[in-house]
């Protein structure tokens, strides 16, 4: 399904938007989604190349929104003048962000995802990569006593103007606000190590995919078999029911332990997911097929 813009209701809606497309759709604030007082739930949706003019590209939450955003798409979108290329959460505002990809999206601060006053985003699963920021935080930009939560996620390749390299403040930038970021990928790692964080690449398989081109959708963020984010997240930080299946649907948790970011790497033929193909997979072929199960 093809959606123009949406604007929840001002006053506690709560609607699902399931398997949506948002796709060139332009506005001052939210151009693909803008919340206000409202709290949907936005999953399995795909948000591309929407502009808004001030904040929040793809979605804006404002005034105690608090959405579920969850197995998302959100690439090449922009906030021209201010913040949240991808998102904009501003004045207790507390979204939660699971198991979505962020790529190519650009604003002036938070070139994928900004929070301002006092807006706890909590964000899990994420992969939040290529975005572009004309000053500061260009994955993730945070002011004004917002206090997010990022969680077995990756930051990787964004690029703030401010640093013009991809340190760590390009990937996550707090102006007064303290985020506690754990079991995550964050390129330029520094003031955030030794919570169990990690500063090797990710080792996408295709980032910019067979175009060359980032932003685009044959863009490949799977991890490659010897990544280091492979069996690195943590499990705890899985909300009970709110993360089974990765961005491809495929099993969220394999070999007993989380991958960090959207996709969970698999073997192919291992149907047990204990992490190898061997003769118990062979077993448990035989047994669904006598089954019947497919």
């Amino acid at each position: 399904m093809a959606f123009g813009r949406l604007k929840s209701a001002k006053v506690h809606s709560n609607t699902n938007i399931i398997k949506s497309n948002f796709v060139y759709n332009g506005a001052e604030w939210g151009a693909g989604i803008r919340n206000i007082e409202s709290s949907p739930v936005i999953t399995r949706c795909i948000f591309h190349y929407n502009l808004a003019s001030e904040g929040g590209g793809a979605i804006e939450n404002e005034f105690n929104s608090n959405p579920l955003i969850s197995n998302c798409i959100l690439r090449s979108n922009a906030a021209f003048w201010h913040r949240g290329g991808a998102i904009y959460n501003y004045e207790n505002s507390e979204p939660k962000i699971y198991n979505s990809l962020m790529t190519n999206n650009q604003s002036w601060d938070g070139g994928a995802i900004a929070n301002e006053l006092n807006c706890a985003a909590e964000i899990i699963n994420c992969t939040i990569s290529h975005n572009h920021s004309k000053e500061y935080g260009a994955g993730i930009y945070s002011t004004g006593d917002s206090n997010c939560r990022v969680t077995n996620s990756i930051l990787w390749e964004n690029i703030a103007d401010a640093n013009s390299i991809p340190t760590e403040q390009a990937q996550i930038y707090d102006a007064n606000s303290i985020p506690k970021v754990d079991f995550c990928c964050i390129e330029g790692l520094d003031t955030l190590s030794g919570k169990y964080n990690i500063g090797d690449d990710p080792l996408f398989v295709d980032p910019d995919g067979t175009d060359g081109i980032i932003g685009s959708p044959d863009d490949n963020f799977l991890l490659m078999p010897d990544s280091p984010c492979i069996n690195m997240g943590n499990n705890y930080a899985l909300p009970f029911g709110g993360i089974v299946n990765d961005l491809s649907g495929n099993s969220r948790i394999v070999n007993k332990k989380v991958d960090m970011g959207v996709y969970e790497f698999y073997f192919k033929g291992d149907i047990d997911n204990d992490g190898d193909v061997d003769m118990l997979d062979f077993v448990r072929l035989a047994e669904n097929w006598l089954a019947g199960i497919e």
